[in-house]
């Protein structure tokens, strides 16, 4: 009797090791390389481990959440989620040189950071026990400005409304000095003018008002997401699927990043090409924008004046 039932439970905890671990992945539905990617990973990870994880890929309406990343994640909404980095300043000061304008000059240079040891050992200082930072993935690419005119000049939105993707610290010390008003209400209908990722430009207005939009490439600075994964979860699969769980998430998020390089060149030949109207700016214009924004801009570069170095070596 006693060798029966010890073999019963033996069986019931070699049944419980090995049962389907289910990872929720929650994604803004207007990230498309996100989506892609990560059913990239899903196909990869629940083929190598043989049905013992399951992925399940959530697109939500931005509009439908306000939590974080990690607050997503402790909550147990998601086991996988990401956050512009703008939300973890408190923790990872380092980060404020993102809202820095015209600091990253080319993709190769934004690149080269995200996989320095620096950027790692500022990416280790935002885990939490709740969870796992694993890599930086992109947020759309160099932000743009669309707006009802052709902008040369960001004084000419002064008094406008603008909508802002995650302002932080860029409008307060870069945008409002110029006499734009900001606005983050994703459900506000009054403004004409605002930050748009250079990836999702197709998705801000429908194609037939193209002819009556400017798209004015200003490419003033980038968003940059972090993607963090449940601790907990991540503690019920074996040793050997945790390493290669992490290994496989990483090069997928590092996947997504090079998908949106592509997609910011062939994104601007499409809205071009079905009637919207493009500005580059020119080198002459940044100077210009950079000449009013002077004082603010001195202040942020000398308080991350570390990090502000090291970026500019990298072009």
């Amino acid at each position: 009797m006693n060798k029966y039932i010890s073999t019963t439970i033996l069986l019931f905890l070699s049944l419980g090791l090995n049962a389907q671990v289910t990872f929720k992945w929650g994604i803004d539905n207007q990230l498309h390389h996100q989506l892609r990617i990560a059913n990239e990973f899903k196909n990869i990870i629940e083929k190598k481990s043989s049905g013992a994880v399951k992925i399940e890929v959530i697109p939500y309406d931005i509009k439908d959440s306000r939590d974080s990343a990690t607050s997503s994640i402790e909550k147990k909404v998601y086991d996988i989620a990401q956050t512009f980095v703008g939300n973890y300043i408190a923790q990872a000061p380092e980060l404020e040189v993102f809202q820095i304008p015209y600091l990253f000059k080319t993709t190769k240079q934004i690149e080269k950071f995200l996989q320095s040891p620096k950027a790692n050992t500022i990416l280790k200082k935002l885990n939490t026990p709740h969870a796992l930072a694993i890599n930086y993935s992109y947020a759309g690419g160099f932000l743009s400005y669309h707006s009802e005119q052709k902008v040369d000049s960001f004084s000419q939105l002064k008094g406008k409304e603008c909508y802002n993707v995650k302002s932080y610290g860029f409008v307060k010390n870069f945008l409002k000095p110029s006499g734009i008003k900001s606005t983050n209400n994703v459900d506000s209908k009054d403004y004409s003018c605002g930050e748009v990722l250079s990836s999702e430009l197709d998705s801000i207005y429908s194609f037939e008002n193209a002819h009556k939009r400017w798209i004015n490439i200003t490419n003033h600075r980038v968003i940059t997401r972090v993607t963090f994964l449940s601790q907990e979860k991540l503690k019920k699969l074996s040793p050997k699927i945790q390493s290669y769980f992490k290994v496989e998430l990483s090069d997928a998020l590092k996947r997504e990043r090079f998908y949106v390089y592509d997609a910011m060149t062939i994104v601007t030949k499409l809205l071009k090409n079905r009637g919207f109207r493009i500005n580059v700016w020119s080198p002459k214009q940044i100077s210009n924008y950079l000449e009013t924004i002077k004082k603010p801009l001195a202040k942020m570069r000398a308080r991350n004046k570390e990090t502000y170095d090291f970026i500019k070596s990298l072009q």
